[in-house]
């Protein structure tokens, strides 16, 4: 059966993600793809894990947005 865009943006999504050892080790950052837009959740310990990962996410050409919760 063929992935359905939301499923394909939220593989590249935690593909995207786990390419950052750190990020992907210490955290467990879930992603949610709704109408393909992009819903991050979990718990980092800075503001610059948070932006880090927001940075990784809007580096991913098909996400148009993203809500980081």
């Amino acid at each position: 059966m063929a992935k359905t865009k939301n499923e394909e943006l939220k593989n590249k999504v935690e593909k995207a993600l786990a390419q950052d050892k750190e990020l992907s080790k210490n955290y467990d950052i879930n992603v949610d793809v709704i109408d393909e837009e992009v819903h991050l959740s979990g718990i980092v310990d800075t503001l610059a894990d948070k932006k880090r990962a927001e940075r990784l996410v809007r580096s991913v050409p098909e996400v148009q947005y993203l809500d980081n919760d």
